[in-house]
């Protein structure tokens, strides 16, 4: 039961950091677009941001597997 509230507990914390860094990268590609002038059309605008959004999860999910592995073992 430990281990799965704490393997439970790994992955709601790297779910609120994923947010979390997921909104970071989106709000600083979005400025950069907007200081150096870019104007793209709304579709290349959502493709970039799903791109930085899946690129966060994908590494936080990995991340938080690997920390996983270490504690508790494959």
């Amino acid at each position: 039961m430990n281990t799965f509230l704490g393997r439970v507990g790994i992955s709601i914390f790297a779910a609120g950091v994923g947010i979390a860094v997921s909104n970071i990268g989106l709000a600083a590609s979005m400025t950069l677009m907007a200081m150096f002038g870019f104007t793209l059309p709304t579709a290349v605008v959502l493709l970039i941001g799903l791109a930085v959004v899946m690129g966060v999860g994908y590494v936080v999910a990995d991340q938080s597997s690997k920390l996983k592995d270490k504690i508790w073992g494959s």
